[in-house]
């Protein structure tokens, strides 16, 4: 052990005021044996009807190639809603409202280690959820500018067979806090049945004082 404290000693000395914010090494260090808190938002574009907007991530992260939500790990002394504003203006140039009001859940992420992933151990992340309005479709085209670790974009009108368990919910959810739940009347009983199945989010509704 006073090997390690040693070591571990010698890292902070090297990493020295970091902000907040890990170095990719020692955030990988640290994600192979611990859960490091994220903020998650669900991207809903302005319409009659719901839709979401997901991200298409690059290859060598997690979840590589498969369209997913906005997020990213909190850090150290960010206040929580001006963390989630600029991960998302990172993420897609966008300038976006958060609020605490708009917090729809608590969610759990299981990834299995895969090395072209860039992970060679499974990571566990769990995140707080947020459901974010958008600009209506015909402007997004014009203003969204994709990176940090995403390649593409791409608007769901419906819950998706390939999405997990996390992504099925809180979607789900971001539309009943938007649209209500009659949307979910015309679900297809298949989705209908993974929805009350899956139990990996945990739905919260801001209560007023």
């Amino acid at each position: 052990m006073h090997k390690l404290k040693a070591l571990l000693d010698e890292a902070v000395k090297t990493i020295g005021k970091s902000r907040g914010r890990l170095p990719r090494a020692a955030y990988d260090f640290i994600r192979r044996y611990e859960a490091l808190l994220s903020i998650d938002s669900v991207i809903v574009p302005k319409g009659s009807k719901p839709s979401v907007l997901l991200l298409k991530r690059e290859e060598k992260t997690v979840a590589g190639g498969k369209y997913y939500s906005v997020g990213g790990r909190l850090g150290k002394n960010k206040k929580l809603t001006e963390a989630l504003r600029r991960i998302i203006k990172a993420e897609t140039g966008l300038k976006v409202s958060a609020k605490k009001e708009d917090i729809i859940g608590f969610g759990t992420v299981w990834y299995n280690a895969n090395k072209r992933e860039g992970h060679e151990f499974s990571v566990f992340t769990p995140c707080l959820t947020f459901a974010v309005r958008a600009p209506e479709e015909s402007r997004l085209r014009k203003t969204l500018k994709i990176g940090h670790g995403n390649t593409e974009w791409k608007i769901f009108r419906r819950i998706e067979a390939s999405w997990d368990s996390y992504l099925t919910q809180a979607v789900a959810s971001a539309w009943d806090y938007y649209y209500g739940n009659g949307w979910r009347s015309k679900l297809p009983a298949a989705t209908k049945k993974r929805l009350k199945k899956y139990n990996d989010f945990i739905p919260l509704q801001y209560q007023r004082k």
